[in-house]
């Protein structure tokens, strides 16, 4: 598939027809079963058979992780869903979807013609399709993680406190932090969801009055995800692209010859950057 082909590409050839669906009074719970029934990670909420929000499995997480009290999976999916949902036509540029899921950081667009729910385009749907545009192996125009990432790094270390890490995580508006060892080499990575099942809601974590003992003691080791997937600078962007679709994280650390952090991509950089070439091309 050429640039120019993927560029004319319309939601319509990439979406998911028949996009699950449950309506806003079902529970966290069938939600969560039909999740795993289906192997997906989000569901459309209707309310009257119409759309009305997003459920997403990191919604579902983040609600029970983080209540104080038992049996919150008979929560109703219309509490913790997300909404307003956004929605985007099956005519709309993959361009179209991608500034708008890059911009929203969101994993999930519905699509709806004429009122009327027609599929779903995901995060993976959009990284498979935009990364088979041709893009030169080497030499000038060649593309690599050193291209895409961040250089505004928030690392910890694995013997700080876990509570230090969620503090700068809540502080910054950021959902990943890696850990490095003391010459700055990647020894493993913390998401939000690691967080929220270590300590339920972060902010909420930090707000007590009175800490457990064991959550003041807590390491940032014993929450963390040892060894993580790692890019090199030079990673190419099909390369890098596949690892993201691998990962459960949706960023993932460049390190450099010695194995340093130098860098952290996910898939809203790279969303941002073939959006832009594909308007250029389009």
């Amino acid at each position: 598939m050429g640039l120019a082909s993927s560029s004319s590409m319309k939601i319509a050839d990439i979406m998911q027809p028949n996009a699950v669906t449950v309506v806003e009074g079902d529970t966290l719970s069938m939600a969560r079963q039909v999740m795993l029934w289906h192997g997906i990670r989000h569901l459309i909420v209707l309310r009257d058979g119409r759309p009305v929000g997003v459920l997403s499995e990191r919604d579902i997480i983040a609600h029970v992780t983080g209540a104080q009290v038992p049996g919150e999976l008979q929560t109703t999916v219309g509490e913790v869903m997300s909404s307003p949902v956004e929605f985007v036509h099956p005519s709309a540029t993959l361009a179209d979807a991608a500034a708008v899921m890059a911009s929203r950081t969101i994993g999930c667009l519905p699509v709806q013609e004429e009122g009327e729910l027609v599929g779903i385009v995901t995060n993976t749907d959009l990284l498979s399709n935009l990364a088979q545009a041709p893009v030169p192996a080497a030499g000038e125009g060649a593309l690599s993680a050193r291209d895409l990432m961040s250089t505004k790094l928030y690392a910890v270390m694995p013997d700080g406190f876990l509570l230090d890490a969620v503090a700068t995580m809540v502080l910054r508006g950021i959902r990943h932090l890696v850990v490095v060892d003391g010459l700055g080499r990647v020894v493993g990575m913390i998401s939000d969801r690691d967080v929220r099942n270590a300590v339920g809601q972060p902010r909420e974590a930090l707000e007590l009055e009175t800490l457990p003992d064991e959550l003041l003691s807590t390491k940032i080791r014993d929450v963390m995800t040892s060894e993580p997937r790692v890019l090199r600078e030079d990673t190419s962007l099909a390369a890098l692209v596949d690892a993201l679709l691998a990962d459960r994280y949706g960023a993932l650390p460049v390190v450099d010859a010695e194995d340093r952090l130098v860098g952290v991509v996910s898939y809203v950089d790279v969303l941002h950057h073939i959006r832009g070439r594909l308007r250029v091309h389009g």
